[in-house]
């Protein structure tokens, strides 16, 4: 398969466009080569990656291939850090290096395929260039973390360069070569899922395996062309050549969505509905045509904008217009229709019907589309212009002229990649509304250690976006450098808890570690590694560090209370029972502490005890609605009903949207055998409302409680439907224990009899009461 049997190795014009086309690129891109990581994934995938930072090995390969990583299904291009951690460590501009180099390889590649699918040279030098020069693709090839942009291409070209090779002489050597490219692409990015489409419209252009009659190209062959015969072929043979492709993609497309939705990066439809979705489908098509002509205000981060109708509605007229003159030409210019279907096509997977992250659309996104647009602007220019006389000058000097503003333009982009610090300000300034780049530029100035500068910006991103792990994680950070050792703790444990990757946890805790240093004497520092090593899930690292705190500081009231709820999560009660009493020892009237042993002792069926921590935390604190909650469940246990009541009735005084307690209030005085507590509307009435509060899952035992409400009511038909509701939701959840108390209750009221409970009720679960992390509150 080598280039020179169809390419002439004589043909000095096609060696001085390989070459112009490397040595521009490798020029116009050379300053990445002294660029710095950015903050923004180039540390969860590479600089604190614990599996890429060992370079190649057993264990990082299994990873890869075992693993969606930190994102999706992408082997090939975990091993390519992997590698390149293997051969130059850290060194950034080494990793640059080999994202230019396959940049470079990559539009070298795209012009040999063009020209030998086509036999034209100069259109498919010219959307060769475009490719390597144009601006929006300067976020692929300088982000290092969109290693998977470029080695996806490569692999993306060289399945097109082996279908070209096929397409002479079909035989299943040359389709299994096809085949192995496809898939290594797959193991680079899911985003060659398109790429048998694509194939599918080269079949009609340029290859023309497939032609309907009415399709007849006025471009002919030149006569230096080089091309060889293709078999045509039926259209179903053509369809079936793609299905083994298609079925790969299917398969890959599956896991990609399923690794995404795994870490909670793929909107709902609740979150961002179909309508909007559809809206910013067609403003992002519409957006990336505009910035391909006009690339200004590029950004690392685009938000999901709002539209009017009259935008809208000239994006649409505009995709429509184009689709309708591609469909319009089809005859005479097929390369229309074929440019148009791949770039509207190959940005299926990225457009945001499927929507995923906070961007709206993404330079990165436009690496491989808007070879469908080059295509139509190369060959359509020479075409449109063929009976000029003129027509070879004016080409010559306007693809000069935009190929020189790709230049100009791009070498301006590529110096926003510098580093965290001029790509997030240069955001900050395209998209100044967005909570990631002030987050980000935040986090870049503490990389500088200037904190008080990253301070605000960090508050800042906080409450555009509370819930940003980011922001918490670096805040968290901040704080720490500057010695907040409360809010240091704070906000780190609170990011740890937004994490859903575990590289994310595990660099935040190396930081710490890295940040305590020759501080361990200090309990402050063992508290923040204690408490941020919990968050992180690294238990017995938590309480070695808790251990240490203690001995350091045995007077620690809070820390005694979190080891104790650690200790209770890692079901270590008697132990847990132990630190709570300490803390009561050296805080008598700690209301946590109160509440949470209260909680363990009425779990251990010392009631009485836990009775009295439950008095004594409403001592300091009486309107904590869960601790009354707690109270009149243990109440209940001794048989205390009236008391119990009582204690129901201040939780719903000071909380009273506690579904648990409206539904365990109901129950007892639905069931409860005295007559004096029995109350059956207000039962009902309580019952409607625990379920009305739960109405998106609620659990059988609501509906349990609201048809024992109706039987006491005398409403036994609606006590039976509601009955047949809890037996469902039972099985539902696999709660298989149920399925006898529930039948028994059913039979009772289809003989028009209510449901009793024994004089001494069973233990009910306790209201759930905060037990982890650190007991630190910040404004």
């Amino acid at each position: 398969m080598k280039i020179s049997r169809h390419i002439p190795a004589a043909d000095a014009r096609v060696k001085g466009v390989c070459l112009a086309l490397l040595l521009v690129t490798l020029l116009i891109y050379a300053p990445v080569n002294f660029y710095e990581f950015v903050n923004y994934d180039d540390v969860a995938f590479i600089t604190a990656n614990p599996m890429v930072l060992p370079g190649l090995s057993a264990e990082g390969l299994q990873w890869a291939f075992g693993t969606s990583g930190v994102d999706y299904w992408r082997p090939l291009s975990w091993m390519s850090h992997m590698l390149d951690v293997e051969l130059f460590a850290l060194d950034a501009g080494a990793h640059h290096a080999v994202s230019l180099l396959l940049h470079a390889t990559n539009a070298l590649l795209l012009f040999l395929v063009l020209r030998r699918m086509s036999g034209h040279l100069w259109p498919s030098a010219f959307v060769a260039a475009l490719f390597a020069w144009h601006p929006l693709h300067v976020e692929s090839v300088a982000w290092i973390a969109e290693r998977k942009d470029v080695l996806c291409a490569f692999f993306w070209f060289l399945t097109m360069w082996a279908y070209a090779w096929y397409a002479e002489a079909p035989s299943w050597r040359r389709y299994g070569l096809v085949v192995g490219c496809f898939v290594l692409g797959l193991m680079s990015k899911p985003m060659i899922i398109t790429l048998p489409f694509v194939l599918l419209l080269l079949d009609v252009w340029p290859l023309r395996r497939w032609q309907p009659q009415f399709m007849r190209s006025t471009l002919g062959e030149p006569a230096d062309s080089g091309l060889r015969a293709r078999p045509a072929a039926s259209l179903g043979r053509l369809v079936l050549e793609k299905l083994p492709l298609l079925a790969l993609a299917l398969a890959i497309s599956a896991a990609t969505y399923a690794a995404a939705d795994k870490i909670g990066s793929v909107s709902s439809l609740v979150e961002f509905p179909l309508a909007d979705r559809i809206i910013n489908a067609l403003t992002a098509y519409a957006t990336y045509l505009g910035k391909m002509v006009w690339p200004v205000d590029l950004a690392v981060i685009y938000p999901v904008q709002q539209w009017g109708k009259s935008q809208l509605i000239s994006m649409t007229f505009l995709l429509v217009a184009l689709t309708a003159l591609a469909v319009w030409q089809t005859r005479s210019k097929p390369y229309l229709l074929v440019g148009w279907l791949w770039f509207l096509g190959t940005l299926v997977p990225v457009i945001g019907l499927v929507h995923a992250g906070a961007q709206s659309f993404a330079d990165r996104y436009t690496y491989l589309p808007l070879i469908g647009i080059f295509i139509m602007v190369a060959w359509g220019m020479s075409d449109l212009l063929s009976a000029w006389r003129q027509r070879t000058t004016f080409l010559k000097v306007t693809a000069l002229v935009a190929l020189a503003g790709c230049l100009a333009v791009t070498g301006r982009q590529l110096t926003y990649w510098e580093n965290s610090y001029t790509l997030f300000r240069h955001a900050l300034a395209i998209t100044p509304n967005h909570p990631l780049p002030v987050s980000l530029l935040g986090s870049a100035l503490v990389e500088q250690g200037r904190m008080q500068e990253a301070l605000p910006l960090l508050q800042k991103s906080l409450r555009m976006a509370p819930e940003s792990r980011d922001a918490c994680l670096c805040l968290g950070w901040c704080h720490l450098q500057l010695g907040n050792h409360e809010q240091a703790r704070y906000y780190t444990v609170m990011g740890l808890r937004l994490c859903k990757i575990p590289v994310q946890a595990a660099h935040t805790v190396s930081l710490f570690i890295q940040a305590a240093g020759a501080k361990l004497d200090d309990p402050e520092t063992r508290y923040d590694l204690a408490a941020v090593m919990a968050a992180a899930g690294r238990m017995t690292n938590a309480l070695e560090q808790y251990g240490e705190v203690l001995r350091l500081k045995p007077d620690y009231t809070e820390v005694w209370i979190e080891r104790g709820a650690l200790l209770t999560s890692l079901g270590q009660v008697n132990l847990a029972v132990a630190d709570y009493t300490a803390a009561l020892r050296v805080a008598p009237t700690n209301e946590i502490a109160h509440r949470n042993l209260g909680d363990l002792l009425a779990n251990q069926g010392r009631v009485t005890e836990a009775i009295a921590h439950y008095q004594s935390a409403l001592q300091t604190n009486p309107t904590n609605g869960l601790t009354h909650h707690n109270l009149a469940l243990a109440l209940a246990r001794q048989g205390r009903a009236a008391d119990a009541v009582a204690a129901f009735r201040s939780a719903l005084h000071y909380h009273p949207n506690l579904p648990m307690t409206h539904d365990r209030l109901a129950w007892l005085l639905a069931t409860h055998p005295d007559d004096a507590i029995r109350n059956g509307p207000e039962a009902i009435r309580l019952a409607e409302r625990a379920n009305a509060l739960l109405k998106e899952n609620p659990p059988a035992g609501f509906a349990d409680t609201l048809a024992a409400a109706y039987a006491e009511a005398g409403r036994f038909p609606e006590a039976e439907v509601a009955e047949r509701r809890a037996q469902s939701l039972a099985q539902t959840a696999g709660l298989t224990h149920l399925a006898a108390p529930y039948q028994s209750r059913l039979e009772l009221y289809r003989a028009r009899q209510p449901y009793r409970t024994p004089p001494v009720p069973p233990a009910p679960p306790l209201m759930p009461t905060p037990a982890t992390g650190p007991a630190v509150r910040v404004n």
